[in-house]
Formats: C-alpha cells, structure tokens, sequence
C-alpha cells in the first residue's frame, strides 16, 4: 500500500510538473505581449519606472533556467515513479537544479543594483539558498546512490 501512494504523489507531482513546464512554455512564447501589458499597466498604475526591455530580458533569462529546473525536476520524479530513488543519475541532476538557481540568483542581485525592492531581495536570497540546499543534497543522493549501488551488489 505505501508503495502505490508514494508512486501516486510522484506521478501527481510529475504531472503537475509537466504542467508547470507547459505554462513556462507558453508564458515564454507570449512573454513579449504579458511584459508589455504588465509595464503598461503598472507605470499607469503605480508609477513604475522598469524599462520595458530590461523587463522582457530578465523574464526571458529567468523563463530557460526555471524550464531547467523544471525538466530536471521531471527526470527526478521519473526516476521515484519506478522506484529507484538513488539513481546515480539524480545527483547530477540536483547539481544542475543548483546551477540554474545560481544563475537565476545572479539575475536577481543585477537588478538589485540597477531596479532593487524588497521582492527582489527576497527572490535572490531565496535562489541562492535554494540552490546551495540543491548542491548539498546532489552531494548526499551522489553518497547515497553509491551505498545503494554496493548493496545491490551485496547477495
């Protein structure tokens, strides 16, 4: 029983991850129209004073790594569905969710010193910790899959 609910989230988590991976897609195809509407709007709105290019790169920069996270994540996932969670392959795969983090954070500490609030701040510390929570557990599940790997070869 606890086999078939732990495979039930890792497929709902999967899907919802497929999911997520098609609305980045289709937020990135349509991003110049969403970022146009959006700066309009809020320099109508509030006064807002980010140029609409800047707006439309950093959306565009931020948009690949995310559809990397995503993807990553789905590999993972695909791996927990069949029930090999140390494979060997999963801690690269953390790695590079750590990597794209990174880069996302870099984004976020450029428009600090160019467009800074207090969501920006946030969204940058957030990245970093994210992505060196990544990097410690790649290190970890790469441990992991080797213990797991010598005791498969164990009879």
């Amino acid at each position: 029983m606890e086999r078939m609910v732990n495979k039930g989230l890792s497929l709902t988590l999967r899907l919802i991850t497929d999911f997520l991976l098609l609305v980045n897609l289709a937020a990135w195809i349509g991003l110049p129209w969403i970022a146009r509407e959006m700066v309009d709007f809020l320099t109508l709105a509030y006064g807002w004073s980010e140029p609409y290019g800047f707006v439309l790169m950093f959306f565009y920069y931020c948009g690949v790594w995310t559809m990397g996270i995503l993807l990553q994540g789905h590999f993972i996932l695909r791996t927990l569905e069949k029930n090999q969670p140390f494979d060997s392959n999963n801690s690269g795969r953390l790695f590079r969710v750590g990597i794209f983090c990174i880069l996302i954070a870099a984004a976020f500490l450029i428009k600090i010193f160019l467009y800074n609030t207090l969501l920006t701040t946030a969204g940058a510390v957030i990245f970093i910790l994210v992505g060196l929570i990544s990097f410690i557990l790649a290190d970890i599940f790469r441990k992991a899959s080797r213990i797991w790997e010598d005791q498969q070869l164990t009879v």
